[in-house]
């Protein structure tokens, strides 16, 4: 239905058009006719009359090129020759083009083709003759359509029929049934006797058979059949194992898998989840309105349903969007969203509606009443939606301890700010004289009296042993490595000195190609950490963890640095001021063998300065010179050696450049720098004007779309304390940051949906370890290929100034595409999201600081000026702070003062902010870990527009996101998002025929083995007629007002019926009348599901694990399941698990459920086919899985002590059919044990025993139809 149309169309003509009118008069010459007549009619006789002529069997596209006029008017796309225009629609598709390739069996040779662009090049010349009329197809008639198919009117509710056995009937349904037989003089069958209800309402409600014991209890309950039967059923409906049953019928209907095919299989994330979801959810008896609108729109719902731990789940119905196949290499990405949003469409369609929306993707549906318009006002709901793996928390909990946190950070940022100035923390006057006093520490010339600091060595390796250091391991050997003993092909690597240690080690065989085979450490004596900065230097492999120089400090690794894939050594510094006073040592650590699978380490030297030699003045003398703390003066000459004083960016940079300029250049530098800062501002203001900004950044708390905890829902406000570190800082005003309240929480932050039309995008951040990723058109499938999808996403890394991150790849030829902008937060990091944009051209160069624009004037002319403006500068940026209205550039100087603890908070808080800090980090300590689940997001409100005939590039009107207007009518969805709400409102709606049909209709087939429409997931024309119309619309009525949409309490309702309780021996008087059933004279005979014989086996041979929930157990991958995504096996016996717990990889489905007709899952299905070949025959004689369980039941019953072989007999016939056996079967059991006691040689005394003989007979009864029908 959907794509086998020969076309040849072109762009749509909106105008109406008189069919056969003829276009104004042309004159043509006669060499213009000849050259018609005898080159270009010939063509379009052969090539394309046979379906777009007045001889075509049905014109195909509505074009039709036998006639100047109609070619020029065109069909469903409009003109398809523009006299003149050799860019008309016909030359592309007879071209092959982008839209259309036509004729679409071959392609026309290019001597054809240059014909026809002669003959349009030259105006279309054409003779003046008649047209032939006719028929041009059927015309769409919703009206027309809705009344001529039952399944749009109504449910109507009917009165109870009245019969003439009422003694038959036990619920109003039966006599809808009974009325029917009774009109066609038959008579239903007796009631089953006990132990066929209690087979029959087993598997039908939890897929497992009774045991014994349950057997026993309901053949020797005295109540009455009716009243016993109700407390079995009662009993199933409450039984955990109730869900995993029902379950399973829906995953069939979602399509449920847990991989997404195709070429290499890759695995869905977390698709275990749904089905939990869905198992929990039947068990609670969740309302199956509930149920819809947390399939719909889960997400959406202001008080989502929680579970008994808390989580949210009504946000795991919508995971079923995304169980589809997907294609990890899509040539046209568009058409694979197309395509993706089909699967999604036609899926809720069968499910909720029971319509084959799908059918109305190219045209208009051929039979029912929907509209191409109606399937592409679908499909704007999911391209207004986006798909998210979503981590969840236990609600209360998570929102009860984030807002103590939030509280306390709230209160914190409060109480410093009100405590803020500079007489509290530092005054202007002291900030200046730090900074001159810094200067001279730095660049100043020693006094003759003055010793300089000078920096400890700790190990140089020069010595021929490892004296002091423990050696582990082979790695690094017994020596440090010289030049000598190095290998050759290392080259110079730079080390200092003559030794150094290394663990590429070839001394002990020469032989290079296992120099990375050893592995080893290598440890320092213990030490006392007494400078705030330990240098070294470092070669080796990047394999964190495995190759690394590791700072350990009471038996835990505090820092770490890997190597650099390099044999040359780098120079390294840690920062351990924050460790100062503690017993630490330096371990060299090789643990990975392979390729750079060595680490190098050299010269290790103490110093109290980020560079590991010092040339100014003593900070000692300094201090005391200038009436300054030596401490506190020597973390602020750290400060301004830290290597990021040297961006750029930081606000005191010009400070650390210019303190070594004497005092008369210093102004005209000033000036420059200034004047460089100003006009940085310009040329990046011209540079971003040409890259505009995404559309509603700026409005980010309305436009954008925030999911899960990380990112906040308000901006921050000035003065927020950063409360994560070890030290305070403040967050910038107004950010957008992941880190606000904590590292540890999980979120996606995704933009207003876009058009690409620059050549790449640009992002402004800061922070570590989140991705930032562009998503083309909803394609998720970019971990599996980088080659078509490469530059797409990064990784956050700007961890202490913002950088410009670029996206790039291949953006430029998406241009016109539709994208967004996500940010994940996976809870290992944070970002803060400045600014974004797409562009054409490069980045903008970092802009310098622009608090130097403030700190000169004309008045500084020297250090001591300059010193003194900065010092204002600081006072300003305190009061800001007091008063919350601080800008980017004072947080920047704030920050770094803080970050070196050059400032404290004032004493008279500082025992109260530490209590609550403390708090805050219990608490965050404490915040539950969580769970992830794949689910749908909400994204920017689009509609689509009609693809023409399924052509994406061949667009239509637009078509307004509703539901089906045969439904609604003309209600178009009004909203920001995507609308889903509204769309699960209108599904469940009380005007809407279908939904309630259609789920009493899965029950029905589900206890019956055919629904009352026998197409369960079709009620359209070509769908099969109800059988029983009254009683559909009777019971979808009491679904929802009596039931209130409870599935347990309608089941229910329908077992409790005579009609479901009836024998199912089929009456031979009846073959004729009724011979298949369709009058329910009787209960049908039905075959079990491939799960439930599966199961049935594990419950009779005593391995069945009744653990639920959790990840799949793999499937069992026989050496038969071959192909590309070759999953690793699972155990044989699904480590005893319920097939509903077993993985189900589409490329590598179980063939024992294969040939029980498990559907593959690519589409909806309802109702599965029931065959019967000889694979299934042969799966229960030889599966080594059904084997190796009949000797487990076997084994189990020959070790029953104290029991007859009769006795055993019974048992096992209780376990297989839950029944006792005739005495023929007794007697044929018995001899069936004789002759295989005699096959193996057991004597007569080891008959009950012998646990070979119990299972060979296990094996007989699993492969007996009793087995594996319900009667």
């Amino acid at each position: 239905m959907k794509y086998a149309y020969c076309l040849l169309t072109a762009l749509l003509a909106f105008q109406p058009v008189n069919l056969f009118a003829e276009d104004e008069e042309v004159k043509f010459s006669n060499s213009q006719l000849e050259y018609f007549e005898t080159e270009i009619r010939p063509l379009l006789v052969k090539h394309c009359y046979e379906c777009h002529s007045s001889k075509a069997k049905e014109i195909k596209g509505g074009l039709r090129v036998d006639a100047r006029s109609l070619i020029l008017k065109g069909g469903d796309t409009g003109p398809a020759v523009e006299p003149g225009n050799e860019e008309s629609l016909f030359l592309d598709a007879v071209n092959y083009g982008d839209i259309y390739q036509m004729p679409p069996k071959y392609r026309l040779g290019q001597a054809d083709v240059d014909k026809f662009a002669k003959w349009i090049r030259e105006g279309a010349a054409w003779p003046d003759e008649a047209i032939t009329q006719v028929d041009v197809g059927e015309h769409f008639d919703l009206e027309d359509r809705k009344d001529k198919h039952w399944v749009w009117k109504g449910p109507v509710k009917h009165r109870v029929p009245t019969v003439h056995n009422q003694d038959w009937t036990r619920r109003s349904l039966d006599n809808f049934i009974l009325k029917k037989l009774e009109a066609n003089e038959l008579v239903p069958n007796d009631g089953a006797n006990r132990t066929t209800l209690l087979r029959r309402a087993y598997f039908d409600l939890i897929g497992l058979p009774p045991t014994p014991q349950q057997v026993d209890a309901f053949l020797n309950n005295p109540a009455e059949t009716q009243t016993a039967f109700e407390q079995v059923i009662d009993e199933l409906l409450e039984s955990p194992h109730f869900g995993e049953r029902w379950a399973r019928h829906w995953m069939d209907v979602v399509r449920y898998g847990e991989s997404y095919g195709h070429e290499f299989d890759y695995g869905v994330p977390h698709a275990h989840q749904y089905r939990d979801y869905l198992i929990r959810a039947f068990n609670a008896d969740v309302s199956y309105d509930q149920f819809v609108r947390e399939h719909i729109a889960g997400d959406l719902l202001a008080n989502p349903r929680l579970s008994a731990s808390g989580h949210n789940e009504s946000l795991r119905g919508t995971s079923f969007w995304w169980l589809g196949e997907a294609v990890h290499a899509p040539v046209d990405v568009r058409q694979d969203e197309a395509d993706r949003i089909d699967n999604q469409i036609d899926v809720m369609g069968k499910a909720f509606l029971g319509m084959t929306i799908g059918c109305a993707r190219c045209h208009d549906h051929k039979f029912d009443a929907i509209s191409t318009k109606d399937y592409y006002a679908l499909t704007g709901f999911m391209q207004s939606s986006r798909r998210d793996i979503r981590a969840v928390y236990p609600e209360p909990v998570m929102k009860s301890k984030l807002a103590e946190m939030a509280g306390l950070q709230s209160e914190i940022s409060s109480q410093v700010a009100t405590n803020i100035s500079p007489e509290t923390v530092l005054a202007g006057e002291q900030f200046a004289k730090y900074l001159l006093a810094v200067r001279e520490v730095i660049v100043g010339t020693p006094k003759p009296e003055e010793k300089p600091e000078k920096t400890l060595l700790f190990e140089d390796f020069e010595d021929p042993d490892f004296e002091g250091w423990t050696v582990e391991g082979t790695a690094f050997g017994k020596e440090p490595i010289t030049k000598e003993t190095q290998g050759e092909y290392q080259g110079d690597q730079k080390a200092v000195g003559k030794g150094w240690a290394n663990s590429h080690n070839i001394r002990d065989s020469g032989d290079v190609g296992k120099g990375d085979a050893h592995r080893g450490k290598l440890t320092s004596a213990p030490f006392k950490v007494g400078h705030q900065y330990i240098h070294f230097m470092i070669c080796g492999g990047n394999h964190a963890g495995k190759t690394c120089i590791n700072l350990v400090i009471d038996g835990k690794v505090v820092l770490s640095q890997p190597g650099f894939n390099t044999n040359v050594f780098r120079p390294v510094h840690w920062d351990v001021s924050a460790h100062l006073g503690k017993m630490a040592q330096i371990v060299a650590v090789d643990e990975q063998q392979g390729g750079w699978g060595n680490i190098g380490l050299d010269h290790i030297e103490f110093s109290n300065y980020p560079s590991a030699t010092q040339q100014g003045r003593s900070a000692q003398a300094v201090a005391k010179e200038h009436g300054l703390d030596a401490d506190i003066l020597s973390r602020w000459v750290v400060a301004l050696s830290d290597e990021r004083v040297n961006d750029v960016q930081h606000p005191l940079n010009v400070w650390r450049q210019t303190m070594d300029l004497p005092s008369q250049a210093l102004a005209g530098r000033l000036q420059a720098e200034a004047q460089r800062s100003s006009d940085s501002l310009s040329q990046a203001a011209e540079v971003l004007s040409r890259s505009p900004q995404l559309d509603g950044l700026t409005q980010w708390t309305t436009e954008w779309f925030a999911e899960g905890e990380a990112f906040p829902i308000k901006p921050t406000p000035s003065g927020t304390l950063d409360l994560r570190g070890e030290t305070l800082q403040i967050f910038k005003t107004g950010s957008i940051d992941s880190g606000q309240l904590s590292n540890r929480l999980t979120g996606s932050f995704r933009s207003p949906t876009f058009e690409l039309n620059h050549d790449a995008i640009q992002m402004r951040l800061t922070g570590k370890d989140v991705t930032a990723r562009m998503i083309l058109d909803g394609f998720f499938m970019y971990r599996y290929n980088g080659l078509l999808f490469g530059g797409f996403s990064t990784s956050v890394n700007a961890d202490t100034m913002p950088r410009w991150h670029r996206l790039q790849g291949d953006v430029r030829r998406y241009k016109g595409h539709k994208a967004f902008i996500e940010f994940l937060d996976t809870g290992n990091g944070s970002v803060s999201i400045e600014d974004i944009r797409q562009t054409s051209e490069g980045s903008p160069r970092e802009i310098p600081n622009t608090l130097i624009l403030d700190v000169v004037n004309e008045s500084v002319k020297d250090h001591i000026q300059f010193a003194a403006s900065y010092g204002q500068q600081w006072e300003v940026a305190l009061q800001a702070w007091h008063e919350a209205q601080l800008s980017a550039e004072q947080v920047s100087l704030i920050n770094w003062a803080l970050r070196h603890k050059l400032i404290t908070i004032p004493e008279t808080i500082q025992e109260s902010v530490q209590q609550q800090w403390t708090v805050f980090r219990e608490i965050e300590s404490s915040l539950p870990a969580p769970e992830h689940v794949l689910v749908m997001a909400d994204g920017s409100g689009e509609n689509e527009k009609i693809f023409i005939r399924g052509n994406h590039k061949a667009l239509g009107e637009e078509a307004p996101r509703q539901l089906l207007s045969a439904i609604v009518g003309d209600a178009p969805v009004e909203s920001h998002g995507s609308g889903r709400m509204q769309l699960a409102d209108d599904i469940l709606a009380d005007n809407n025929p279908l939904t309630s049909r259609v789920m009493v209709n899965r029950l029905w087939h589900h206890l019956f083995g055919k629904g009352i429409v026998a197409s369960t997931n079709n009620f359209g024309v070509l769908g099969a007629r109800p059988s029983h119309p009254e009683l559909l619309d009777h019971l979808a009525i009491r679904f929802v007002e009596e039931h209130n949409w409870s599935i347990k309490s309608m089941l229910k309702e329908i077992m409790l019926s005579s009609t479901y309780q009836m024998d199912s021996t089929p009456n031979p008087d009846y073959i004729e009348v009724d011979p298949n059933n369709s009058l329910l004279y009787r209960q049908n005979i039905r075959r079990l599901e491939g799960e439930a014989i599966r199961d049935s086996i594990l419950a009779i041979s005593g391995r069945l694990d009744r653990k639920q929930f959790g990840p799949s157990v793999p499937v069992f991958v026989t050496p038969f399941m071959t192909g590309r995504g070759r999953p690793g096996s699972g155990p044989l016996d699904g480590a005893g698990r319920r097939s509903v717990y077993i993985g189900i990889r589409r490329n590598f489905l179980s063939p024992m459920m294969l040939a029980f007709d498990m559907p593959i899952p690519f589409n909806s299905v309802g109702r599965r086919n029931v065959s019967n070949v000889p694979s299934q025959a042969l799966i229960l004689m030889n599966d080594p899985f059904v084997v190796e369980q009949a000797k487990l039941w076997g084994k189990r019953i020959s070790a029953i002590a104290d029991l007859s072989m009769e006795e055993k007999l019974k048992q096992m016939y209780l376990e297989a059919f839950a029944r006792n056996p005739s005495p023929e079967e007794i007697t044929d059991a018995s001899e069936f044990m004789i002759i295989q006691a005699m096959e193996y040689n057991i004597p007569a005394d080891k008959l009950t025993t012998d646990e070979r003989l119990w299972a060979d007979l296990g094996h007989v009864l699993i492969n007996t139809k009793p087995f594996i029908y319900i009667h």
